[in-house]
């Protein structure tokens, strides 16, 4: 958030992860003001009503209601009934830039889908989406109660995975999103930002070298920077960052590879350079990072 944004994070309580926060309290969510988000924000209504301003409309929410708001919207203040009960999850954008690059390979349409969400905040659930989402919440509220389970963290984060594919695949039955698609002639700095992010996921040996990708898009570097900032509110080395750590965490966490073929695998020059990376983004070896991950310290590990 921005000028409320110790409002909306001083309050996600109870089921707090590192990245991951749950709240069932609308204190937690909507202040007296409008204030831009900078989080995603994913309600869903279990019964009741309520009306919410996203933007400049005014949106209905009803029992069975999916709302999903993006990083950057205007969220105000919000009006609902006696009976009004929901659940919402807060996903900050490091914690989305990671499931964006999971699910990015695995997704043909995420692109289009990404289009849909941005132009349908609220997505009516059937009678079994609700359902499923429902018992996948509560199954993840039993799980954040587990003070003395070691693999909380990372149980929390597949049912977030889980969720995701389950809302990806809902998605594949709703018509509108090839409409959408149709309709919505994209900008051509979102063209150059999507290319580069293609070019991020596609890429093992992550070049961090950023006139390499500029080459690749046939632009000038200060185009591409201007463009990231532009679209992302990041800079491309942030992004490149985040890419390269996620694969590192993955490679590390994930396969049995030895640090010094992880390191050839990812690009750089050799194990001792790698080491040093892994140190100032991590905090740790990436022995340490395997080592805590056995011991299921993952929030040591930055995961």
């Amino acid at each position: 958030m921005t000028n409320d944004k110790s409002n909306l994070n001083a309050c996600w309580n109870g089921m707090a992860y590192e990245e991951l926060f749950v709240t069932e309290s609308l204190d937690a969510i909507f202040t007296k003001e409008k204030i831009k988000l900078d989080i995603v924000l994913i309600m869903v209504c279990r019964c009741g009503r309520m009306e919410i301003e996203v933007n400049d409309a005014r949106l209905t929410f009803t029992a069975g209601d999916l709302l999903i708001c993006t990083p950057g919207m205007l969220v105000g203040k919000c009006l609902h009934s006696h009976d009004f009960e929901h659940v919402a999850v807060g996903l900050p954008r490091k914690t989305v830039n990671i499931l964006q690059r999971q699910f990015f390979n695995a997704e043909p349409k995420w692109w289009d889908k990404l289009d849909y969400i941005s132009n349908n905040s609220i997505i009516h659930l059937t009678h079994d989406q609700h359902h499923t989402l429902a018992m996948l919440y509560d199954t993840f509220k039993c799980i954040s109660n587990e003070t003395d389970n070691r693999y909380s963290q990372r149980i929390a984060h597949n049912l977030l995975q889980i969720m995701i594919y389950e809302f990806l695949a809902w998605l594949d039955h709703a018509s509108h999103v090839e409409e959408v698609t149709v309709k919505t002639r994209i900008s051509r700095s979102d063209a150059i930002f999507r290319n580069f992010i293609s070019l991020l996921n596609a890429n093992p040996q992550k070049s961090k070298n950023l006139s390499w990708y500029a080459e690749q898009l046939c632009i000038s570097t200060k185009h591409l920077s201007t463009v990231c900032r532009k679209v992302s509110g990041r800079t491309c080395k942030t992004l490149i960052d985040e890419a390269l750590k996620s694969d590192i965490l993955d490679m590390l966490l994930h396969t049995d590879l030895a640090v010094k073929e992880v390191s050839a695998r990812l690009g750089f020059v050799n194990p001792s350079f790698f080491g040093k990376y892994v140190k100032e983004h991590f905090g740790c070896t990436p022995g340490q990072i395997r080592a805590n991950e056995a011991a299921g310290n993952v929030s040591k590990v930055g995961v």
